[in-house]
């Protein structure tokens, strides 16, 4: 699961890790086990988070835009056959 961690500068970063300075904390983590966020925050695994006792926050994703069908039949112009009942 992925959440959100607010930090208040990058110290240092490297080729293969960077060290952020997360609530007077001095964390220092791989390149790869996250993602910048915007406005000062970055996007990690919750197991992360809590192994280096951060605060973090639920990052709840935005599904992506529902892609419109084209040349379908309009719903007007489909013919329902009625059923006849006992």
């Amino acid at each position: 699961m992925k959440v959100r961690v607010w930090y208040s500068k990058i110290e240092r970063s490297d080729e293969n890790s960077s060290v952020l300075l997360v609530g007077g904390k001095r964390v220092e983590l791989p390149n790869d086990a996250f993602k910048t966020g915007a406005r000062n925050s970055v996007i990690l695994e919750k197991s992360i988070a809590e192994k280096h006792g951060l605060r973090w926050k639920l990052l709840f994703h935005i599904p992506p835009k529902i892609a419109p069908v084209y040349n379908q039949i309009c719903i007007d112009e489909l013919r329902i056959k009625p059923t006849v009942g006992c």
